[in-house]
């Protein structure tokens, strides 16, 4: 491993003014990705700021009824919290289903939705990536690629994103709100995970040393029709016992989401939420 320097801190500012000195910095949360990409020498920062002690780690109502997720929340409190099992029980199935009972106790919800692609050729440190080197090319274009996107892709890179829940959240119309150097902003979820286009190694709307401080779900489904809200996890491990390919992970086929729509609508897939998939799904047979 390359040397690296490491601070802890205990506020959400003194956390921004820390990266902000280190122009080669990366926060620490679970580390559940962070670390393996560090061995790996895919991520190479120069200096670890852990913020395990930061104040962002519970899960509030709101007054209007919706719920506020901190950041440094684990993903096996927020699965289990009560009001994320009863408003949202999409978001709490999708939690249960994207990681072991270890590393759901690890692991963040805003280190979930930062974590890199498990594109095996990003990961192996040796192969042409555009996400790891700009300009170095798309080995997965060519290559193995039974687990990438169909939607949403460029000749420069047709990785994933792992997250389960980030789709649900998406169908929520969650909000980010993010604290940087100059200062908090709130980014629409939709807009929170970039395309990748001529840029595949810009992968959200932050900016060094931009903190995710929690995610807020607001009142599109609280009528608390707990059947009639899932997440479809198509997975080939249950049927050929492969744990490679998560076909859940992948934005388009996930979420069959009825409480996010009006009732007279019926149900759709999740892909639906995102605007900026729309056109190519309309390809996609909607469900009747």
């Amino acid at each position: 491993m390359r040397p690296l320097s490491y601070s802890r801190v205990s506020t959400v500012e003194e956390a921004v003014a820390r990266a902000t000195h280190e122009p080669a910095a990366a926060f620490l949360a679970g580390g559940t990705t962070e670390v393996d990409l560090i061995r790996a020498g895919v991520a190479m920062p120069d200096h670890l700021v852990d913020i395990n002690d930061l104040p962002l780690a519970g899960v509030h109502d709101l007054p209007d009824g919706g719920v506020r997720i901190g950041a440094l929340a684990r993903m096996n409190d927020v699965a289990r919290t009560p009001a994320v099992r009863e408003r949202y029980p999409a978001i709490s199935r999708a939690l249960l289903l994207g990681a072991s009972e270890q590393l759901r106790n690890m692991a963040s919800m805003g280190g979930n939705l930062r974590q890199r692609t498990r594109c095996a050729y990003l990961r192996d440190g040796i192969s042409p990536c555009n996400k790891r080197i700009p300009g170095s090319g798309c080995s997965a274009l060519e290559g193995f690629n039974r687990g990438h996107a169909i939607l949403g892709t460029s000749e420069h890179c047709v990785a994933t994103h792992p997250s389960d829940v980030a789709v649900a959240l998406a169908a929520f119309d969650a909000v980010i709100r993010t604290a940087g150097a100059e200062g908090e902003r709130s980014i629409p979820f939709d807009d929170f995970f970039l395309l990748p286009g001529m840029t595949p190694e810009r992968e959200h709307p932050l900016q060094h040393p931009d903190l995710i401080v929690h995610e807020t779900l607001g009142l599109v489904c609280v009528r608390r029709e707990r059947e009639r809200t899932t997440v479809l996890r198509m997975n080939r491990q249950d049927l050929l016992g492969d744990p490679d390919h998560r076909i859940g992970s992948q934005l388009l086929e996930v979420v069959d989401i009825r409480d996010a729509h009006p009732p007279e609508y019926g149900p759709r897939i999740g892909i639906d939420r995102l605007p900026r998939f729309r056109e190519c799904a309309g390809e996609i047979p909607r469900p009747r």
